[in-house]
């Protein structure tokens, strides 16, 4: 699993924060102008907060992990 942040300040920061949770329970605390780049981990997005969280995601098309000719699964 490969989950990298990158901090990049912006001129308007904004308060909205939201937690990425991985498949084993780990979790990623997000913070605008964060950038995440996500290696095909299984993931679902909690928001903690009481206001809405407003996300942009750039997805890139990729085959199947490969390992030993066999295909690893998504999962485990």
């Amino acid at each position: 699993m490969t989950v990298i942040i990158l901090r990049i300040r912006t001129r308007r920061q904004r308060t909205v924060e939201i937690d990425m949770e991985l498949e084993k329970g780990a979790e990623v605390h997000v913070k605008a102008g964060d950038v995440l780049v996500r290696r095909g981990t299984v993931h679902c997005w909690i928001n903690r907060g009481k206001a809405p969280c407003v996300m942009a995601f750039a997805l890139i098309d990729a085959k199947s992990a490969v390992a030993e000719g066999k295909v690893l699964s998504a999962f485990g």
